[in-house]
């Protein structure tokens, strides 16, 4: 191979990675797929330097790396790269968290690392290896984050689907342990949600080409009703960062209150998780509250409020505009 084209293969993608925890994870990686056990060779030595670029080209040059193991290496430490700003983001907005150098003999699940390592070593689109530098961020902060199913999921994911999930998260709701996304926005002009479904329509999405390749790609479920029974002595609350809702009835008779809503699964949950835990989702405000007018108007039989969590808890007018 023409040596300029082996150093521009070697050295693309190779910025700086300045984490201890991320460089541990990098070094961990190379260590156990491509050097022998017990072996004495100038690539441990380059790798306790942290020279990447370097360990690269002696693998390359000893026969130990194939080029299609190159190419899957360099995807990897540019999403590596992308992990390492993550958490240097994450460590000046948290001082108080210490993330320490992670190595073969730590916690760190190799198993799922190894997966992972197999799962982007071909992905080369940008916007899927910011979503993936976001798993591994959250995974080495705080490893569990991420399932083996979840990785699968993400996987299989194309770059749209995966754009599409990340607009969404503005949207997301909680409720105890269920998250969701209200639907009212995404029916069509015969269910009677026109302001929900006006505000969703400018923002130019829809049920057919956003909610059901989501559902097809396993990160929302088919099962789309949030109900529970209320009385004087159970509430519903929903929340996001910035708006609480809050369902009540005063009665002692259980009555049941139902929504119609597109639940996260299992897998869904855990990525909108990384994804709210990278600091790059705003919680939509306008839309949550559009949709707490919508249950008020729709349900005179409870009491629905809505408080900002963001300004102290401070009450919101739900009442309808003349």
């Amino acid at each position: 191979m023409n040596p300029e084209i082996l150093n521009t293969m070697v050295n693309t993608g190779q910025a700086l990675i300045t984490s201890p925890a991320v460089q541990g994870v990098v070094s961990s990686l190379i260590t156990t797929l491509f050097i022998r056990r017990g072996e004495k060779i100038k690539v441990l030595e380059a790798l306790k330097e942290k020279e990447f670029e370097k360990v690269m080209d002696e693998l390359l040059q000893m026969g130990r790396l194939s080029y299609v193991e190159l190419y899957k290496c360099q995807n990897f430490l540019k999403i590596a790269k992308r992990a390492d700003e993550m958490i240097a983001s994450y460590q000046a907005n948290r001082p108080e968290v210490e993330i320490e150098e992670t190595s073969q003999e730590d916690t760190f699940s190799f198993d799922w690392l190894m997966r992972f390592f197999d799962a982007v070593g071909n992905i080369s689109n940008e916007d899927l290896q910011q979503l993936w530098g976001k798993v591994l961020a959250n995974e080495i902060v705080k490893s569990k984050v991420c399932s083996l199913r979840t990785l699968d999921m993400i996987r299989n994911m194309s770059p749209k689907e995966a754009n599409t999930f990340s607009l969404l998260c503005k949207y997301v709701m909680q409720s105890g342990n269920t998250y969701y996304i209200d639907s009212a926005g995404f029916f069509c002009e015969e269910d009677g949600h026109e302001k929900c479904r006006d505000f969703i329509q400018n923002k130019g999405l829809s049920y057919e080409e956003d909610i059901v390749p989501l559902v097809e790609a396993g990160a929302l479920s088919q099962d789309h009703d949030l109900a529970l029974y209320i009385y004087q002595d159970i509430n519903l609350e929903v929340h996001n960062d910035k708006i609480c809702g809050i369902v009540m009835s005063s009665d002692d008779t259980p009555k049941l209150f139902r929504r119609d809503a597109y639940l996260l699964t299992a897998s869904g949950k855990e990525l909108f998780t990384m994804i709210h835990n990278s600091g790059e989702v705003e919680a939509d405000e306008e839309y949550t509250l559009l949709c707490l007018k919508d249950m008020k108007n729709g349900n005179p039989a409870f009491y629905v409020g809505a408080f900002r969590i963001q300004q102290g808890g401070s009450n919101i007018d739900l009442l309808e505009e003349d």
